[in-house]
């Protein structure tokens, strides 16, 4: 049986420019649907730019549907027109409510989430994602699609008590020994949300001490195998795992098109470089967007005194099939000796990094060589990425060495990876 998840309110605004399917004008109705949930509103006669104001309601369960909208024009001697359609992804919605639970907000008006415009969605504009006094409400302005013009303005309710959180949640929470308060400012009553971790020891959960591998030529690995505390990583794992945009983009490598082999989302400080590779260009979100990333960020801080990350780029592997194929981070936008983090979550998996064969120029400088050799065993490395652990890579390491996380039949769960790197 489907798990419940609320009621869905949907209130139908407004639209603007909608297209003429009479003779002057049209007489437009809006159909909403949701699985094999069907509504409409009422039709407002000869006007391009109705009011509504009309609130349909359904029942939202998992797994999540995406909420389709259709608009027409009645007619009563033929069939109505299509004046056109668009959609909304319920997912963010639906992610933005659990983080109230786990943050339990129940009163004020405070913004959980932003979902921006892009090629998988039809928003018209950037859209927040609040929590007004324990109800999540979503504002979007949509735009139709297969006609020439038209927008509609919808506001989207998911009434879901605080108090009918998961119980997995709650047990999680009275078990952590790190969790997330939220400030905010009484000079206003519209706050953004804002986390802030608090720490808690453990004592039977200390962190391992860095063992750093020398590998010549002033590149080095530091590896911690336990810098989060087990149950806090479990938390961000969580967090990450629901909230976090994922997408599978399709690249290109070797001249052929193919889906990645992994999940990914890209987090940036605004006005740095865009980063671009294999043919694909992700989306640069804000810190702000996900603020627990800011947290996680600063934990990587204390650990590495002297770094300054400003870009983050999160891959999620779902299983044993997805991977990371043999590379390097040698872009000029890192620079030429880049400091990278790498910090897991999840499923354990090993992380390969293998010594690029080299051949001697004329001139005795060390070239690519055109086939590779035979690598001995201080040529390559392995490490078992554990959940909670950070691998550092620094000095002349992506001039000199290649990387890769290869698949494994045996890791059937989810890995969640953040990699940390300077952007110049």
């Amino acid at each position: 049986m489907n798990e419940q998840l609320g009621v869905l309110k949907v209130i139908v605004v407004q639209g603007k420019r909608l297209v003429i399917r009479d003779f002057k004008s049209s007489d437009p109705y809006v159909v909403l649907k949701l699985g094999n949930q069907t509504a409409k509103t009422k039709v407002i006669n000869s006007c391009l730019n109705p009011v509504w104001n009309e609130e349909l309601n359904f029942t939202l369960t998992e797994p999540l549907g995406v909420l389709n909208l259709e608009v027409f024009d009645k007619d009563l001697l033929k069939a109505d027109d299509k004046m056109g359609n668009a959609f909304i992804n319920l997912q963010p919605l639906v992610s933005a409510a659990r983080l109230r639970d786990i943050l339990r907000v129940s009163s004020g008006e405070t913004t959980l989430r932003k979902v921006i415009p892009d090629s998988e969605n039809c928003l018209v504009r950037e859209s927040s994602i609040n929590c007004v006094n324990g109800e999540v409400v979503q504002n979007v302005w949509l735009r139709l699609c297969e006609v020439e013009s038209g927008e509609l303005e919808l506001t989207i309710k998911l009434i879901t008590p605080v108090s009918n959180a998961p119980s997995k949640l709650r047990r999680r929470r009275r078990k952590s020994y790190e969790h997330y308060t939220m400030a905010s400012s009484s000079s206003s009553s519209m706050n953004t949300l804002k986390l802030k971790a608090v720490s808690v020891t453990n004592p039977n959960d200390t962190a391992k001490k860095a063992e750093t591998v020398d590998l010549g030529n002033e590149s080095d690995v530091v590896f911690i195998q336990r810098l989060i505390p087990s149950e806090q990583s479990w938390n961000w794992f969580h967090y990450l795992d629901k909230h976090i945009p994922w997408t599978r983009p399709t690249i290109r490598v070797f001249g052929k098109s193919f889906l990645q082999p992994r999940d990914t989302c890209y987090v940036a400080t605004p006005g740095l470089t865009e980063l671009s590779y294999s043919g694909y260009q992700p989306h640069a979100y804000s810190w702000d967007d996900y603020p627990p990333l800011k947290d996680i960020l600063d934990a990587v801080h204390k650990a590495l005194p002297g770094s300054s990350f400003n870009s983050l780029l999160l891959n999620r592997y779902k299983g044993g099939n997805d991977y990371v194929g043999w590379h390097a981070d040698d872009e000029k936008l890192y620079g030429p000796t880049p400091e990278i983090a790498s910090l897991s979550f999840g499923c354990d998996r090993d992380f390969v990094l293998k010594k690029r064969p080299c051949k001697k120029s004329r001139d005795g400088r060390d070239e690519p060589a055109s086939k590779r050799l035979k690598s001995s065993h201080s040529d390559q490395h392995t490490f078992r990425l554990k959940h909670g652990s950070l691998l550092v890579m620094r000095g002349y390491t992506q001039r000199d060495w290649i990387h890769s996380v290869p698949k494994r039949a045996k890791a059937d769960a989810t890995r969640i990876n953040l990699t940390f790197r300077r952007v110049f």
